[in-house]
């Protein structure tokens, strides 16, 4: 799996998952991947889409992001 993401300012550098993905290994990549990019780019509010895949829907909860 491929995991990438964008802002109107920014790009990230892909993701590669070897494995296949459950919520918790996508809550990792997110952690791994944006927690940092909304330290350095402080705003009031961030949107965060997903596609409604299993794994970005998962039982473990996002509140933090």
């Amino acid at each position: 799996m491929i995991w990438g993401a964008f802002s109107a300012n920014e790009k990230f550098d892909l993701a590669f998952v070897n494995t296949n993905m459950n919520s918790t290994d996508y809550q990792e990549v997110l952690e791994n991947r944006l927690l940092q990019f909304f330290r350095d780019h402080r705003r009031e509010q961030y949107v965060l889409q997903q596609d409604n895949a299993r794994v970005h829907v998962g039982h473990r909860r996002f509140e933090q992001y």
